[in-house]
């Protein structure tokens, strides 16, 4: 089993299902705003879509291209760390799965 597909494929599924729990586990000033639910549940659905592409596509490039997309996530977040108390500790805890799942894709091998 390929772990930063299996992780993208848990984190996703569990932020699609229940973002409330998970937003609320992180414990951010935001956990009870209904857009920021619904962005948890639409980032499972692109963890989700990501997972079944890395299920059917192996390789350096699909490698390569799973780390630039969690960098550019993880990325994407810095404005809200340093510009939004009510967002930070959610954007905080986004970026360093980003961050974890990347780094899991470069460290497992799932690139020659």
């Amino acid at each position: 089993m390929r772990g930063a597909t299996a992780a993208r494929s848990i984190a996703g599924g569990v932020c699609l299902v229940m973002p409330g729990p998970v937003l609320r586990a992180i414990g951010g000033a935001d956990a009870a705003d209904p857009t920021v639910r619904w962005l948890a549940r639409l980032l499972g659905a692109r963890y989700l879509a990501q997972a079944a592409v890395g299920w059917a596509i192996t390789g350096a490039r699909a490698a390569r291209v799973g780390v630039a997309i969690e960098a550019a996530h993880a990325a994407s977040m810095v404005p809200f760390v340093v510009g939004s108390h009510r967002h930070r500790r959610t954007a905080v805890v986004s970026a360093t799965v980003a961050g974890a799942i990347a780094l899991l894709e470069l460290r497992t091998g799932e690139h020659p």
